[in-house]
């Protein structure tokens, strides 16, 4: 989990950012850019896993990859699966960062 101290770091990009667990594939924080581009609350996001927002085979595959150890960051366009079911296109970049040494994140 990730303190409410990032928040305001979030909200502050200028882009879409999602924040997810290595482990459990889950979002753990959104900010309100990226909430708005697929639909849905912030509130809602939280806790969906990944994969629920993927549309390609490319993103399955990427997050298998993540979940077994295999692969820690990607740059590509792709798609993005919105609330409403809709692929809509977007420049994807995910990287592992640290929070602390004991807690790595996928910053999306």
């Amino acid at each position: 989990m990730i303190s409410d101290g990032w928040k305001p770091v979030l909200d502050g990009m200028l882009e879409a950012v999602w924040v997810v667990d290595p482990k459990s594939l889950r979002v753990l924080e959104v900010n309100g850019l990226a909430a708005s581009l697929v639909g849905m609350s912030r509130e809602a996001c939280v806790g969906k896993p990944v994969i629920e927002f993927t549309a390609t085979p490319e993103d399955m595959f990427f997050w298998e990859d993540v979940a077994a150890g295999l692969d820690f960051e990607i740059h590509s366009n792709t798609l993005l699966r919105t609330a409403g079911g809709v692929a809509i296109a977007v420049e994807r970049k995910v990287s592992r960062v640290w929070l602390n040494p004991e807690e790595p994140v996928f910053l999306v």
